[in-house]
């Protein structure tokens, strides 16, 4: 394989002294320095450094379903109107009485649209009502 001209700056000190120049690649097309450093630095490397972990648990959780959809979706801010409705993209979603809430009006809540097109409506961690996409409600929300 033929390498492109180098400058002098380009090859090493015991390069240049082993009479080695770029237009000499070996059996893989590797230029020796690479080849070098690709074979024998990795496993030198990690010998030299590695040990066992101080915590041997692992570092990943599961994660549930429930996390992802709300992780997952499309999020906008919106202000409930006098007759609690929330739109979004032109979809009204109209909220149901909740218990411990007198009004909705004037309230800012969090609009969800999920990946399967679903919309949910968000006070704080308290969820007021989950919809379809065209904005009908969903008595129980659809694993």
């Amino acid at each position: 394989m033929i390498w492109p001209l180098p400058r002098a700056h380009d090859l090493t000190a015991p390069e240049r002294a082993a009479g080695l120049s770029w237009h000499e690649g070996g059996a893989d097309g590797l230029h020796p320095s690479c080849r070098g450093a690709r074979h024998a630095g990795a496993g030198s490397y990690n010998a030299r450094v590695g040990r066992a972990p101080a915590d041997p648990s692992s570092a990943f959780v599961p994660v549930s379903r429930h996390d992802l959809d709300q992780i997952l979706c499309h999020e906008e801010e919106r202000g409930v109107a006098r007759d609690n409705t929330v739109v979004l993209d032109g979809v009204v979603l109209q909220i149901d009485k909740q218990r411990g809430l007198r009004r909705g009006t004037g309230l800012r809540v969090l609009v969800h649209r999920h990946l399967d097109g679903r919309h949910s409506v968000w006070w704080g961690p308290r969820c007021l009502g989950w919809f379809t996409a065209t904005g009908r409600p969903l008595r129980e929300r659809a694993a």
